[in-house]
């Protein structure tokens, strides 16, 4: 497995199904038109990148108050939660 970080920089490169198998940017596919990222691998220039392709970002996985704050500061167009009353 590799370090968060090192899964960051892949996960904004490549389309990651699993630790082994990459299949390119999701990027480069015309038919994607949401992204979902877990809230650990996401990051403010992956939000940059997709919405300057009119591309959405899903954020998943974002219960606490303090992750809802950073994905709602990043401009992610959806957050998924098991607790939509505090998403404002």
């Amino acid at each position: 497995h590799y370090p968060l970080r090192r899964q960051r920089q892949m996960c904004i490169r490549d389309s990651v199904i699993d630790d082994w198998l990459r299949i390119g940017s999701l990027f480069d596919y015309d038919f994607v038109s949401y992204i979902q990222v877990h809230r650990y691998l996401m990051t403010k220039e992956l939000v940059k990148k997709a919405h300057l392709l009119d591309k959405k970002i899903i954020a998943w996985d974002v219960h606490t108050d303090e992750d809802i704050r950073n994905m709602q500061q990043m401009n992610v167009d959806i957050i998924e939660t098991d607790f939509p009353d505090r998403v404002k």
